[in-house]
């Protein structure tokens, strides 16, 4: 049985595809922009939509805990793939571990469904940033 979620909630940097979807059809929903240390926001040029936009931005979290994004597709969706990118600048700020889930409930309050997490070890290799093609 395949299961179709209304949101879908990332705590980490990714690439995601969704069945059915497309870049165009995603929105993003979480934290501030700001810069304050050890909370959950991040600078102005580094949104949590960098995070999915197939390009070499990146999405910089000032938090180190409870961080990510939540997706809401136009019309539910499962994922299916997920691709992980080095950013630009250093490993320390490399995503260590990531925790997807679905929901067809509240984004804040619904209870999400598990679908697939783990420790990440990202290559050192550093990807140039901006709309520089990622290296796979």
């Amino acid at each position: 049985m395949k299961n179709f979620f209304k949101k879908l909630a990332v705590t980490a940097t990714i690439s995601m595809s969704l069945a059915n979807q497309s870049f165009a059809d995603l929105i993003i929903n979480i934290g501030t922009e700001g810069f304050a240390a050890g909370v959950n926001n991040w600078p102005g040029g580094e949104p949590p939509s960098a995070a999915i936009d197939g390009a070499g931005q990146k999405y910089l979290n000032f938090g180190k805990e409870n961080t990510g994004i939540v997706v809401t597709p136009t019309a539910g969706g499962a994922p299916t793939s997920l691709t992980y990118w080095a950013a630009n600048d250093s490993p320390n700020r490399d995503p260590a571990s990531f925790w997807l889930g679905g929901t067809n409930g509240d984004p804040v309050t619904g209870d999400y469904t598990f679908i697939a997490g783990g420790i990440l070890a990202l290559p050192d290799t550093r990807n140039q940033g901006g709309t520089a093609e990622l290296l796979e």
